[in-house]
């Protein structure tokens, strides 16, 4: 059998217990001749940081939220007023998606998540995307047997070179480690010492 132990009443104010089996005991204000309802706490959206693409690319993130009521309510998400366009969360899960189809861009996305308890509460995080260019090759020469690749840079965005010496290999070989974008030029040389080799630039996340 279960059962509740009150203490010393207090005027005006009401005590009761989640039906969830839990010890503790809630306090709350008497709302005559209404439901009994709990005040009601904001969710929590979780921060995220800011994002950067490269036109082409796919944009995609989990939005996490809390909520310390109990029971416990329904969180649903939705995009802010200003998100770009094609832009889309999912309302339950979080995962948001954006493919940007203009580059160089800044783009302002606010993340929504709304809980269904009376009154119905929100929370909200910003989100800045920055959209690039993809990279230009600027340079690419032959001198002797080292070979030097030459491009131009967004700032921040991390870059790979990689090499094959036949294209049927299906493993590309990085040329050093990554690199960083300043917004200016970067350069790589590599000593050649064989007949051909093909070399592509990838961008990092």
């Amino acid at each position: 059998m279960d059962y509740v132990s009150f203490g010393a009443q207090t005027s005006d104010i009401s005590e009761g217990r989640y039906p969830d089996g839990s010890a503790g005991v809630f306090f709350m204000a008497p709302t005559p001749r209404t439901d009994n309802l709990a005040p009601n706490t904001a969710p929590i959206l979780a921060s995220i940081d800011d994002k950067m693409a490269t036109l082409g690319q796919t944009v995609t993130f989990i939005a996490i939220a809390t909520d310390t009521d109990q029971p416990p309510q329904t969180l649903t998400f939705s995009l802010g007023a200003g998100a770009p366009t094609g832009a889309s969360i999912d309302p339950t899960s979080g995962r948001f998606a954006w493919r940007p189809i203009t580059a160089p861009s800044t783009n302002i996305v606010r993340l929504v998540v709304t809980d269904n308890g009376k009154p119905s509460l929100s929370a909200t995080q910003t989100v800045i995307v920055t959209v690039v260019l993809p990279p230009q090759l600027s340079g690419a020469s032959v001198n002797g047997n080292p070979f030097t690749l030459t491009w131009l840079t967004a700032s921040i965005q991390s870059y790979q070179v990689e090499y094959e010496d036949d294209l049927n290999a299906t493993t590309w070989i990085p040329l050093g480690n990554p690199l960083t974008g300043t917004g200016g030029s970067l350069t790589v040389t590599n000593n050649v010492t064989v007949g051909q080799r093909f070399y592509r630039l990838r961008i990092l996340p």
